[in-house]
């Protein structure tokens, strides 16, 4: 899957705790994830509209961290959330 302008999958409940952290729920699968506060930035900004880079470029700027390795970061992220099935697919999420 080509994951050029990532979106989440509709379907995952989202709850963010006070720490910054998000968890996802899965009803298909009664599965939880629980996702550190970078990640859940990620998720929140991957909605089919914004590139890889243009995430990893709002990510950077809140949390004021100019570093190239938060790309890198960002992106294994994104493939470690693809993998489990959390994403949804691509035809649907390409730019208009």
């Amino acid at each position: 899957m080509e994951l050029s302008y990532p979106r989440r999958r509709d379907d995952l409940s989202t709850t963010i705790l006070p720490d910054g952290y998000i968890t996802l729920f899965c009803p298909r699968t009664n599965w939880a994830y629980a996702l550190p506060p970078v990640a859940a930035l990620t998720w929140e900004l991957m909605d089919g509209a914004l590139s890889i880079d243009e995430i990893a470029s709002a990510v950077r700027k809140l949390v004021a961290n100019e570093e190239s390795q938060l790309t890198d970061d960002i992106v294994a992220v994104i493939e470690q959330l693809n993998s489990l099935g959390l994403m949804a697919s691509q035809e649907a999420a390409l730019p208009i």
